[in-house]
């Protein structure tokens, strides 16, 4: 009986939020020009103070002035962001025009309020005096908003891009191939310095894994967009040597040599789940971060595989099943995962559900575990495939060394 409620209460909830997707789907370009007009009005509150004004449509007041002036000046303080924005534009951003526009309101504004108090005012010396002070500490204001964020999105890049890991010391960056018509280029994500030496290797987070590798060298860099803190620059790959066409994208290596690059298969072990594992810090920590009840796994139904690396290096994975999952258009079938090292109560790393799939690999003298997930995604319009993550750990010891996502 409960499980129908149940059953019966999740495609209701499936149901609702479907309904309310396609509703959002439905008002998403009213909802866009809505928010355009509500920031021209907020804009143009000022000059449209003035327009009033200047057509006697509103008697002239010098309260109504001052205030008109006082709220053109926050805007002009501001404005630094709409500059930058139609100096680095790309497509995520208001069109060129309605940035133009946008420019233009701001600066037009202060310019008419001026002129028109100056025309009505009796006391003009002591506007003209207010007029030069305001101007100028609004440009200073407004330069210092332009300067602070193009050093934040400078920052943001060097972040985004900075291929080197503090914890594991390791260079890895993305790779992909990229065609445009019968061009074709190897491409590194990020600004990487010209001729430096790097080694691609096939995708470790497949499925279907496969290691080979081949070299190459950094050679030009390509950024796509103005913007700085966009993270699609990318670095084209030279002088490749032993790589097939077939690869389509993986991890490269930057600054060193491969020798070996191989997988570290895992073996299905006959044990049982001991349900005290969920006790273990690691675990409570990593299930209460998750919003995970341990009661949603079946302790007797998780499988234990171990895979034994360089080093006689012991790595153990536990494949949890959940027992409810949550209702989405791209059902999680898969499990969440524990990740031991030297033994089982080791605990080291909770991948959370979905994990479509797990590698262990060799790379010279160094042992990584991948694995990728998939976020539980509710329906929605035109949605073609679910967002998902990529995890990547280095095994030092007995101990992971998270590399992605950046901990």
């Amino acid at each position: 009986m409960w499980a129908s409620v149940d059953d019966a209460l999740a495609v209701l909830i499936f149901r609702t939020v479907a309904m309310i997707a396609k509703l959002i789907y439905a008002l998403a370009p009213l909802l866009g020009l809505a928010m355009v007009a509500a920031l021209f009005f907020l804009l143009a509150v000022p000059l449209i103070i003035g327009l009033l004004m200047a057509f006697k449509v509103v008697r002239y007041r010098e309260w109504l002035a001052i205030a008109a002036v006082a709220w053109s000046m926050a805007i002009l303080v501001t404005s630094g962001d709409y500059i930058y924005n139609l100096m680095n534009w790309n497509s995520s951003r208001f069109s060129p025009v309605t940035s133009i526009t946008v420019c233009a309101v701001i600066f037009v504004t202060p310019v008419f309020l001026y002129v028109l108090i100056l025309a009505r005012t009796r006391r003009r010396w002591l506007w003209s005096l207010a007029i030069v002070l305001l101007m100028s500490l609004s440009l200073i204001s407004m330069r210092s908003e332009f300067v602070a964020r193009r050093e934040r999105d400078a920052e943001a890049y060097r972040q985004g891009m900075k291929p080197l890991s503090p914890r594991t010391g390791t260079s890895l960056v993305r790779w992909w191939r990229y065609y445009h018509g019968l061009q074709e280029k190897v491409l590194l994500q990020g600004h990487i310095p010209e001729a430096t030496p790097v080694v691609l290797l096939t995708d470790p987070f497949s499925r279907s894994f496969h290691p080979h590798f081949c070299a190459g060298v950094a050679a030009a860099y390509l950024p796509p967009v103005k913007d700085p803190a966009d993270l699609g620059n990318a670095t084209e790959v030279a002088g490749l040597k032993g790589c097939d066409e077939s690869w389509p994208y993986g991890v490269a290596v930057l600054e060193r040599g491969v020798v070996n690059y191989a997988a570290v298969p895992f073996q299905p072990l006959s044990e049982k789940l001991d349900r005290d594992v969920f006790a273990y810090p690691a675990v409570r920590k990593a299930f209460e971060k998750l919003s995970y009840d341990p009661a949603n796994f079946d302790a007797s139904k998780a499988a234990i595989s171990q895979a034994i690396g360089p080093r006689q290096t012991n790595v153990f994975i536990t494949a949890l099943e959940p027992i409810r999952m949550p209702p989405n258009a791209f059902p999680c079938a898969d499990p969440a995962l524990l990740v031991s090292v030297h033994d089982r109560g080791n605990v080291q790393a909770v991948i959370p559900f979905c994990a479509r799939g797990w590698n262990l690999f060799q790379l010279d003298d160094d042992l990584y575990f991948a694995a990728t997930t998939q976020y539980p995604t509710e329906p929605a319009p035109d949605l073609m495939n679910p967002d998902g993550a990529t995890w990547l750990f280095r095994v030092e010891g007995a101990e992971l060394k998270q590399v992605w996502p950046a901990s």
